[in-house]
């Protein structure tokens, strides 16, 4: 596990706007995503997206499905 205030200095947002930010997790894809991504994304935001986007995000993943809906672990950033 690597703490991100060692590489990128994140700390409190000063500011009066939002922060964005990229979390990037890789794994195979015959493992659970750290972020089911089904759930996340709203019906209107998949419909949307292309079949290169759908496939890197596994949403029409049946084993994605059975192996990534059931888990309940989150990053802490949506905890």
């Amino acid at each position: 596990m690597v703490n991100a205030h060692v590489w990128h200095a994140g700390t409190v947002n000063r500011t009066d706007r939002p922060r964005t930010a990229l979390h990037a997790f890789y794994c195979r894809r015959d493992k659970p995503q750290q972020q089911y991504q089904k759930r996340l994304l709203g019906p209107e935001v998949q419909q949307s997206l292309s079949a290169e986007l759908r496939f890197l995000l596994a949403l029409d993943d049946v084993l994605n499905d059975e192996l990534s809906a059931t888990v309940a672990v989150r990053s802490g950033f949506l905890k």
